[in-house]
């Protein structure tokens, strides 16, 4: 469940930063130097120009590079929660190693759970607009 959820639009750059309900884990550590380190955060970092999503877990300290050629980020979204795992390009080796054939699928626990917090993000980020647009 998402504590806090932000997003940024700068140009040809759209960044979510995704704060899960125990964020901070590490308060004084948070406080002292700021790190995302171990911490319940993760970011998605989308570049529309060149279709691009890299994508950091504070948790994991894992950080994996996303490709293919999409430009928006609905279609980026659905890419990602239906099959994330050809169009990866860079990702630590624990990514490598979680996956296995199920029902015909090949399946990444780690990228469902990365996949399941994006879902979270969206939906959060979707209603946030809504609402603003029904107050103005």
């Amino acid at each position: 469940m998402a504590k806090k959820v932000t997003m940024t639009i700068s140009g040809e750059m759209i960044l979510i930063e995704y704060y899960g309900e125990n964020f901070p884990l590490h308060p004084q550590e948070w406080k002292d130097y700021h790190s995302f380190w171990q911490e319940d955060y993760i970011r998605f970092h989308f570049q529309t120009d060149i279709g691009t999503l890299t994508i950091y877990d504070g948790n994991y300290d894992l950080t994996l590079l996303w490709g293919e050629p999409v430009h928006r980020i609905e279609k980026l979204y659905h890419q990602l929660l239906t099959d994330p795992i050809p169009v990866m390009v860079y990702g630590d080796e624990r990514f490598q190693e979680a996956y296995r054939t199920e029902n015909g699928q090949t399946k990444n626990l780690y990228l469902e759970h990365v996949c399941n917090v994006c879902k979270e993000a969206y939906e959060v980020l979707f209603k946030q607009i809504n609402q603003k647009e029904r107050n103005t």
